[in-house]
């Protein structure tokens, strides 16, 4: 499918939210909500997203899909809303960064590889209420494949290789670079230490992720 395409079918698309009062809802529960509204017709096609309670339907055109977006929607005799069909920003957590290196270069970084931030903060352990050099970070791409594992990053005779971990995909095992002992060339890092799996980093040298020139 083109990009043409895609804005088309984005751009005709409508995402019915629905309370949970009506229990389960099937299929036919949203085409005759549809159907009550502009008319069977009217629909391209449709289907569920992430849960039964949030669907999207696919218009043949814009004007119907305004239509229906600007009538009462009910789905069984149930409230329900409507929005467009929009990308939603996701959390990257970013670890292995001193507190000192300035938030505004970590976003530069991800900007060279595509990713949008639209908010950077560090995060605030529970329990001692101290901040922690793990940042926060809400992003935005085109592609969620662009958003590496690893972030090697350099400032000011400090650098090393930052570990990202980004909401919603699925757990990862870092490599084990202990043996291999990669090349970072492109930066001037050398990987010597070892990573275990998600968030659960494996350490033998506080210094072992950073080099000081």
């Amino acid at each position: 499918m083109d990009f043409e395409k895609y804005r088309e079918l984005k751009d005709g698309t409508v995402v019915i939210n629905i309370r949970k009062e009506g229990g389960q809802y099937r299929r036919q529960d949203v085409i005759s909500a549809v159907k009550a509204t502009v008319g069977r017709g009217k629909i391209m096609g449709l289907g569920q997203l992430e849960s039964n309670l949030r669907w999207e339907v696919v218009f043949k055109d814009t004007a119907s899909k305004q239509t229906y977006m600007n009538s009462q929607i009910s789905v069984k005799g149930v409230e329900a809303t409507t929005e467009n069909m929009q990308r939603k920003p996701r959390l990257l957590r970013i670890q292995r960064i001193p507190l000192c290196v300035p938030n505004m270069h970590i976003a530069s970084l991800l900007t060279k590889k595509g990713i949008k931030v639209t908010r950077i903060e560090f995060e605030r352990n529970r329990l001692d209420n101290l901040i922690s050099n793990t940042r926060t970070v809400m992003v935005d791409t085109d592609d969620w494949d662009d958003v590496p594992d690893y972030l090697p990053w350099n400032f000011d005779c400090l650098r090393g290789v930052a570990l990202l971990f980004l909401q919603g995909r699925s757990p990862k095992c870092h490599i084990d670079v202990m043996s291999e002992d990669i090349d970072f060339s492109n930066v001037g890092i050398r990987i010597v230490q070892s990573v275990g799996r998600l968030g659960t980093p494996r350490e033998k040298n506080a210094n072992s992720r950073m080099r000081i020139c």
